[in-house]
């Protein structure tokens, strides 16, 4: 028989949702993510965060999007999450049209070895974050300078094969990026043999 958690609160909307159901020795957590809070509300994220990182080798993650994006912070510590997680059966569906960190979360996801799955009718939006700076002026400019190339090297770390340089360097120059299902089915075969060939080995002289 199995036995049946759900972890949820009610401070927020939208708000994760975790469901954890134990089948013997391993476990499935579902996940449903509707966007990525801001740091005032990221302790809603606390059991999103727990149940990735500490599931087991022979556990499932179900991961379930139908997100607009939002935090960037919060997309990186689940991104680190997705990293530091020992299951080998990891799962992001896209079962809605997904935007900003939530596209870079799924892509980055399936960079660390997450299996994709893409509902009919998606598609994945990319582009470059929204925020500012304050402060005195010389702050502000070294700190514009710093996070532009930041950005441009987050972006390296989490798209890249999946977006080109040509795409990222678009991106960090403010442009918009919309990719369909169709296209995001060819690019994440091609990523995946550039990732495969990558990790191979290189044969000596």
């Amino acid at each position: 028989m199995n036995n049946k958690k759900t972890v949820t609160t009610n401070e927020i909307e939208p708000k994760p949702i975790v469901y954890m159901r134990t089948e013997r020795k391993s476990a499935i957590h579902d996940i449903y993510l509707y966007a990525f809070e801001d740091s005032k509300q990221h302790r809603e994220y606390t059991q999103v965060f727990h149940a990735i990182t500490n599931a087991g080798e022979d556990d499932t993650v179900n991961i379930y999007l139908n997100n607009p994006g939002g935090h960037i912070s919060t997309g990186i510590q689940l991104i680190n999450a997705v990293n530091k997680s020992r299951c080998n059966n990891l799962n992001v569906h896209v079962d809605a049209p997904v935007y900003s960190m939530a596209s870079l979360f799924t892509v980055a996801a399936f960079k660390k070895g997450a299996n994709i799955h893409l509902g009919e009718d998606v598609f994945l939006m990319f582009h470059d974050y929204s925020g500012g700076n304050y402060g005195k002026g010389n702050e502000q400019f070294i700190a514009a300078l710093h996070e532009r190339e930041w950005t441009l090297q987050f972006f390296l770390n989490c798209c890249h094969p999946f977006l080109t340089t040509d795409e990222i360097d678009k991106l960090v120059r403010g442009e918009d990026l919309y990719i369909n299902r169709d296209d995001a089915v060819k690019r994440f075969a091609s990523a995946r043999k550039i990732l495969e060939k990558e990790s191979k080995p290189k044969k000596g002289r």
